[in-house]
Parts: structure tokens; sequence; C-alpha cells
């Protein structure tokens, strides 16, 4: 990725939350996002950018500007890029613009995590020919990331989506491993194809959830609208079609044992078709998107994994009998002491905190 096309960014996103930029610098914005699709990952800690009012301006401006000039003498010799200006007389605040400039710098979120990530992937690739573009969240954290097809993905805590240099081109196809919310842009002669560790996932244009965690012992997948063809890596010959509001919830272990077996295991053994839930028009396995947490039925130790990523914690059992305890909760706070109390009322358990970010369950 070239410097100048970074230090656009920057100014640009400087300009939009300032509330300076034209719709010409807007729609620049939005063309660097689609040709550099990590740019997307940036979107969430920009968002709580009203957080650093609590910093004196004088230490923002210095932040940026130190970051500002030592781009400038990376790339001297880069001279296709043009300075950024408002394009409104009289009406550029450039102390809102450093303010708000000075969030990429000041933040060290996923963003700039997953940016410097992207570029170590690329330099590592690109001696073997080859680009490998990656974005990742996180604990406590979630991305939103325009792909080059326009495909929208929404990515939750602790997840990954990889798909090299020739996505888009003669076809599209990703790898994910975590969770994602995908509105597929629709193209009839180019598939959209979601690799799992167990399953495969095919799509012409549709919006679904894919769940897959490496920790968890089950994928699911919820189609929210369009159609969906599932194949399983083991079971090439067995195809799944989902339809709107169809759930597929998909078992590793009997995969697994299907693969060691003599015996075809039975399709029951394997996968569970079910309805997707929704409660006042609340869907669970979308509540995420929305900083909801949504659980139905579900035991306290998968209960407590989910914690864990969105909160960022750890969470020791000291008792395994309550692990089994099940809860049906719909939090839309999306706070950890609410959940907590809402679990300690429902069961007799107890909770303390041993540090900020470690908490104890007996």
């Amino acid at each position: 990725m070239a410097n100048n096309a970074e230090i656009e960014f920057y100014d640009l996103m400087g300009l939009k939350l300032s509330g300076d930029a034209t719709p010409e610098q807007l729609e620049r914005l939005q063309q660097l996002m689609n040709e550099f699709p990590e740019f997307m990952t940036l979107y969430t800690p920009i968002e709580n950018a009203g957080r650093l009012d609590s910093y004196p301006i004088e230490i923002l401006e210095q932040s940026y500007a130190s970051h500002y000039v030592k781009k400038r003498l990376l790339a001297p010799t880069e001279a296709n890029y043009a300075p950024i200006t408002s394009g409104k007389k009289h009406s550029f605040k450039i102390r809102n613009y450093f303010k708000y400039a000075a969030v990429l710098i000041l933040l060290p979120l996923v963003g700039l995590a997953v940016y410097n990530l992207y570029e170590k992937n690329n330099t590592k690739h690109n001696t073997q020919g080859k680009f490998k573009n990656e974005v990742a969240t996180e604990k406590g954290s979630k991305s939103k990331i325009m792909l080059p097809d326009s495909t929208m993905v929404i990515l939750n805590s602790d997840s990954r989506l990889t798909y090299d240099e020739h996505f888009n081109k003669q076809s599209r196809e990703v790898v994910l491993t975590g969770e994602a919310y995908f509105d597929v842009k629709y193209n009839k002669e180019k598939p959209f194809i979601i690799h799992t560790d167990k399953t495969k996932i095919k799509v012409l244009g549709t919006a679904f959830n894919v769940r897959n965690y490496p920790q968890e012992d089950i994928i699911e997948t919820s189609l929210i609208r369009g159609k969906i063809e599932l194949t399983f890596d083991d079971k090439k010959d067995n195809r799944v079609i989902l339809n709107p509001s169809e759930k597929i919830i998909i078992s590793k272990k009997g995969l697994s044992q299907n693969t060691t077996s003599k015996q075809n295991n039975r399709e029951e053994d394997i996968f569970k078709l079910t309805r997707i839930v929704a409660e006042d028009s609340t869907i669970a396995e979308l509540a995420w998107i929305n900083n909801e947490l949504y659980f139905v039925n579900k035991p306290l130790d998968l209960i407590a994994r989910e914690l864990e990523r969105v909160f960022n914690t750890t969470i020791i059992f000291k008792n395994d009998v309550v692990k089994h305890y099940r809860y049906t909760i719909h939090s839309s706070n999306y706070n950890l002491e609410e959940i907590l109390q809402i679990i300690k009322l429902s069961q007799n358990i107890n909770y303390r905190f041993i540090s900020k970010d470690t908490l104890i369950i007996e």
C-alpha cells in the first residue's frame, strides 16, 4: 500500500468527522475504502471519537502532526498526492480536523492492528507471487468491511476473514474463522463462496450469518434472505439448501466421526435444520450486530465463552456443575454486570472479580 493512500485516507476521514468534507471528498473516501478494504476496519474506533474530548487539543494536534510529518518524510518522492483543501471558504475548522484525524493515531484498537497485519501479510506473500488479504478483530471489538465486489461483511469479536488477490476477478472466495454477517452483492456469474474448517457455503446474492469459532463444537449458519447451498468437505455429495429464516447447526464431531468411521453416520448426527429465533422483531442470531446479547437456552459455559470474547475478559469456573445451567437472556445494553446479575438471580450462583478483566463464577 502506498504511503500517499494512507495519508489521503487520514486527511479525508478527518475532514468527514469534522464536518468539512465536500461531496467529492466523501466520494474519494469511499473509493479508497473500496480499493483498500482494510481501511474499513478503522470505522469502529473512529465511531467513538467523541471520547477524545478529555484530551487537550494541543496534544491531539501534536500527535497527528507528528505522524503526518513522519509519513511525508517517508514518501518524499510520491508526487501524485494532492494536499486536502476543504472547498468551503473560511469554514475549515482546523482544530476539529486535527482532533478527529488524531483518532487514527491515539486509539490503538483493531483498525491499526489489522492494517499492520495486512501489510505484513502482503509483504510475506508477495515473495511467493500471491497476495493474501486478512482482516481480523480482537476480543471486545467488531469490524465492518466492504469487499472489492461491494459485498458488506461485519466481523464479530475474535474473528478473521481472508481472501486472495484474485478475489472478484474469476471467483469470489473467502475463508472465515469466527463469526460474521454477510450481505453479498449479487453476481450470477461469480458465486460467493465461504470456506470454514469443515464446510463450504455457496451463495449468489443474499444476507446471512455464519458462526465458526475453533473453540466451539458446532458451526451455525442462519439465512435472513435469499438462498444458500452448503456442502461438507468430507461429504461432498451431500448438499443442504437453506431458505429464508432457516438455520443449520453442524456438528464438527459428527463430521469427524463420519471421516474415520467405515460406515456413514446418519445425517441427524451431522447437522440439524431449525428456524431462526425472533423476539419482538429481534433475531437472536444477529443481535450481536446491534451490540445486543441474546442467548436462547444456552449452557453457562457457552455463555461464558461469548462473554469472554465480547468483553475481552477471562472467566474461571470454580464449580463445574454450574457450567451446565441453562439460560435464556436478552440484554440490549451490552453490559457485563447486568448479564452477571441476571445469571446470579436466575440460579443459585455467585461471581466475583479478582481483577479488572478476570472474574470467578462459583
